[in-house]
């Protein structure tokens, strides 16, 4: 069985961009909207309409991913032996042995810049899990 080991140091961060969470909403929005038009108002949409049921679950599918999405948080963890860095929500985890770090420095980054945006990316010297700071 593993070890547990308590944390030095902990922070969680959430995805702030208000813009990201209006864009990931305009799906649900707009597939809600047909719903409502289709089910409640019953108009019919096009000559071969998806069914009242299909378009119910296609809106609540829709809605459990924008809900999913809007709540990941990225969490940093410093034990004693290792830094585990997560993503809450997406199931992704890395750790980072500390007898295997050379050097830390802080630096200043703009995330659109150098990463192209926020969330898990992949660059020329690594992977970057970026959710909000500089």
């Amino acid at each position: 069985m593993a070890e547990t080991q308590t944390a030095g140091f902990s922070e969680e961060q959430r995805f702030p961009q208000f813009r990201m969470r209006v864009t990931l909403a305009l799906p649900p929005v707009f597939v809600t909207a047909l719903a409502v038009w289709q089910v409640g108002f019953g108009h019919r949409m096009g000559r071969y309409p998806i069914s009242n049921g299909g378009l119910t679950f296609l809106s609540a599918l829709l809605w459990a991913v924008y809900l999913r999405l809007v709540t990941v948080r990225l969490s940093t963890e410093l034990g004693e032996r290792e830094i585990r860095v997560r993503m809450k929500g997406f199931r992704r985890r890395r750790s980072i042995p500390l007898e295997g770090v050379r050097a830390v420095k802080t630096v200043t980054f703009d995330p659109v810049k150098d990463f192209g945006g926020y969330g898990i990316r992949a660059t020329k010297s690594g992977m970057a899990m970026v959710a909000r700071g500089n």
